[in-house]
Order: structure tokens, then sequence, then C-alpha cells
């Protein structure tokens, strides 16, 4: 655990009730969270076919977004608590990192739960992106509308958004601090890289949590009709996202980077100075002349240094979450076409 000698909040973002159901169950939280979605996935093919409307999307005669929207959804809503567990678990990880690096650790205090309002705004957000446009507004004042297929989709959309809204809050939230626990940690070795790696990590899980959302989503991200549009916003936000939950976390150390480059490279570059008009004056000491192409090697070590700690190998790895999400996205487009051609249209 992290140490307490050192009196610093450190409010991670507490995990969800589900969350700590899947962590008691001593099942790993990604298989439990499948089994849940499945479970819950099964809920709209059970009323599809009470209602005789399964076997009309296996044959074309429906969309069949009627399905895939729904199942995926199911499944994203059983896997939401897997998901809270492993941003508190990679979190608490990369917060006991960073607690080797702050002159005396850091104190642990209460975990602060998500707020009501960011769940209800995720709710709204999907609601209004994606239930509105769809829903069968004649149906329901003239009561053909008011089955269990028609209905079911609201809360189903809502009980999303209202996950998604809440780890969205609490992915910020704890990117913000590690962020801010950038200004505790001691006098930063711009060659040694190891305290600046938690702050490069919590990055790439947030972005790596993001591209799979994305992915995930791939296959209602491109469905036809009203909903095109919801699902180009979804879709760029996610993508926005992405790069935020990248770069945020890391925004403390960015900007301690360039201040330690600037008090660094500034008395080097005006020892160098002097020592260059020495030379040039010819009364330049031995000692100075031998100094000198140590001192232009270290000043172009400093320059070199990234202001932001991500090296190549981490920057290509976020590219690639990048490509799979977006390849996804077009590989489901592409089946999305197939299927209408070859379902004539349907």
């Amino acid at each position: 655990m992290l140490g307490s000698a050192y009196p610093l909040p450190v409010d991670i973002a507490a995990p969800t009730w589900g969350a700590r159901w899947v962590a008691r169950s001593g099942v790993e939280p990604l298989w439990m969270g499948l089994g849940l979605g499945i479970l819950l996935a099964a809920v709209p093919w059970a009323i599809e076919a009470a209602e005789g409307h399964l076997a009309l999307i296996l044959s074309g005669e429906l969309p069949s977004i009627n399905l895939r929207a729904p199942t995926v959804a199911m499944i994203l809503v059983g896997l939401a608590p897997a998901a809270e567990l492993y941003r508190t678990r990679w979190t608490t990880r990369h917060l006991e990192a960073i607690a080797a690096f702050v002159p005396g650790g850091l104190a642990e205090t209460t975990p602060s739960r998500p707020s009501t309002w960011t769940g209800l705004l995720g709710a709204a957000a999907l609601g209004l992106l994606f239930a509105l446009p769809t829903a069968d507004w004649e149906g329901y004042r003239d009561g053909t509308a008011l089955t269990p297929h028609g209905l079911y989709p609201w809360p189903m959309v809502f009980v999303l958004g209202w996950c998604l809204g809440r780890f969205l809050e609490t992915l910020l939230r704890d990117s913000l601090l590690v962020s801010r626990l950038a200004e505790r940690l001691g006098t930063i070795d711009l060659l040694d890289r190891r305290p600046l790696h938690p702050f490069e990590q919590q990055g790439l899980h947030g972005a790596l949590a993001m591209v799979a959302l994305l992915t995930l989503t791939a296959v209602i991200s491109v469905s036809p009709g009203d909903t095109v549009v919801g699902a180009l916003v979804a879709t760029a936000v996610n993508l926005a996202f992405a790069v935020v939950a990248l770069l945020l976390p890391a925004r403390g150390v960015h900007r301690r980077i360039r201040v330690e480059k600037e008090e660094q490279l500034l008395p080097l570059r005006s020892e160098i100075e002097t020592t260059r008009r020495a030379v040039a004056e010819g009364v330049a000491s031995t000692e100075q002349v031998a100094r000198l192409p140590g001192l232009l090697a270290l000043e172009a070590r400093l320059v070199a240094v990234r202001d932001w700690p991500f090296d190549t190998g981490s920057l290509s790895r976020f590219a690639l979450y990048l490509l799979l999400g977006l390849g996804s996205w077009f590989g489901a487009a592409g089946v999305e076409l197939l299927l209408g051609w070859s379902l004539g249209g349907a």
C-alpha cells in the first residue's frame, strides 16, 4: 500500500458496487464481465424471439442493427464493473510506483465516489444520440409500440449511458490526480526516465480503455438511418477522450520537464558561452578547453530530452491502439455494406 509518512491527499476514485462485487467473486474481471454481458444480452434476443422479430432479423427482412445494437449495449453494461476494477487496479499500481520517487511517500485517503450528475449526463447524452432518433413516437401514441420490443431500448440506453458517464469521470479524475503528483516529485533527472514511467503508463492504460470502447462499439457506430449522426458524434468524442486520457496524466510531468530543462540549460549555456569567448580570445585555460566538448555534448543531450514522458515505443503503441480502433470501425462499415448487398438492402 501507499506510504503514510507524507500528508498528501490521494483521493483515487472508488470502484462502484458492481466492481467490488466482481472483485469479491474471485474470477478474472474480464471473464466475469463478459459472462454478465452475455447473460444481459440474452434479454433482447428473448424479447425479439417472443415477438417474432428474431427470424425476420436473421433472414434480413429487418435490419440487423435492431439486434446488434442492444446486444453490444448489454455486453458493455456487463463489462462496466470490470472496467472500473481494472481502472482502480492500474491507478493504484501507478500511484505506488510514483510514491517511490516522492519524498516521504504518499498518504492514502478514503476513496471518493463518482458523481451522480456524470451518470445522468451520460444517460442523457446516449438517449439524445441514439434513443430519441430511433423512437417510434407514432407507435407510442397509438399504443402499438408499447411492447417489450418498443420499450426495452430506453432503460438499456440510459443504464449504458450512466455507466459510461461515471467511468469517464473516474478516468479523468484519476488522470488529474496522477498529473498533480508530478509537483511532488523530487528533482527530476532528465537523463533518468524511470520516475516518469508511471505517468506514461497511466496515460497509455486510459487511452487503451477508450480505444477498446471504440472497438466494441464499432458494430453499432456504422448503423444506417437516424443514428448515423449520433454514431459519428460518439466516435469523435471517443477518439478525443482517447487523446485526453493519454496526455492528461502526463501534463504535470510535462511542465516539470520543461522547467527542469530550462533551469539546467541556462547555467550550462552560460558556461559554454564563457568558455567559447575565452577560446576565441586566446585566454582559455587548458581545463576550459578540455571541458568544452563535454559541455557541448551535455547540452545536446539535454536539448534532445522529450518534453513529454513518452518514448518512441509508447507513442507507437498508442498509434497502434488507434489504428486497431479505427480499423474495427471501417471493418464494421465494410461488413455493413456487404450485408446490405447480400440481403438486398434490408
